[in-house]
């Protein structure tokens, strides 16, 4: 059975939760998408205004429970992108930072 969250479809979860006996599959995410980096892409001064503006943004209370999911990173993706959040079977999945090379 697959299920589905975010869009994307795959063999771990069933609406949202990880199914008996996934528990520990690998989270990291595949050497191939993406390297393990140090700090995150620098901030433009309109996306770190607006970051000031709506403080910490935190998970709605009645969506799916992503406690148990790691926080990793930050990485840097092929396309020059820094995400530092969660992940799940090497995707990013729950909640996290995406900071694009332009600084947005």
């Amino acid at each position: 059975m697959k299920g589905k969250q975010n869009g994307a479809t795959n063999d771990y979860t069933v609406r949202g939760k990880i199914k008996a006996g996934q528990e520990d599959v690998p989270h990291e995410p595949k050497p191939s998408v993406c390297e393990k980096v140090v700090s995150m892409n620098k901030l433009s001064d309109d996306a770190a205004l607006q970051f000031k503006k709506l403080g910490a943004l935190r998970p709605p209370a009645d969506g799916p429970d992503l406690s148990h999911l790691p926080v990793l990173g930050p990485y840097r993706f092929n396309d020059g992108a820094t995400y530092q959040g969660q992940f799940r079977s090497g995707l990013r999945t729950g909640w996290g930072t995406v900071v694009y090379p332009d600084g947005s």
